[in-house]
């Protein structure tokens, strides 16, 4: 049940749009301004470099969170699994 829960919740993160999220906060509207794409280079183009660096490392996070949290369990239910055998 512990890996229905992971994946939904490592899909919920990933797809929350950090570019999206910054920019708007700071008011601007990231899909109309530079390229509008709406990862972290954009960002900086829009807002400045740190905005930038900050939107990249949320992205980064995104990704290595889940992971992270993942091989926690994984090792977990690994031992139980082989009590079982």
């Amino acid at each position: 049940m512990i890996w229905v829960f992971l994946i939904i919740a490592a899909y919920l993160l990933g797809s929350v749009p950090f570019g999206l999220v910054l920019a708007g906060a700071r008011g601007v509207d990231l899909r109309s301004v530079g390229s509008g794409n709406i990862g972290a280079t954009n960002v900086a183009r829009a807002l400045g470099r740190r905005w930038g660096y900050l939107c990249f490392a949320l992205d980064c996070l995104k990704g290595l969170v889940p992971m992270l949290v993942a091989m926690r369990f994984v090792d977990e239910v690994t031992v139980r699994m082989l009590w079982l055998w």
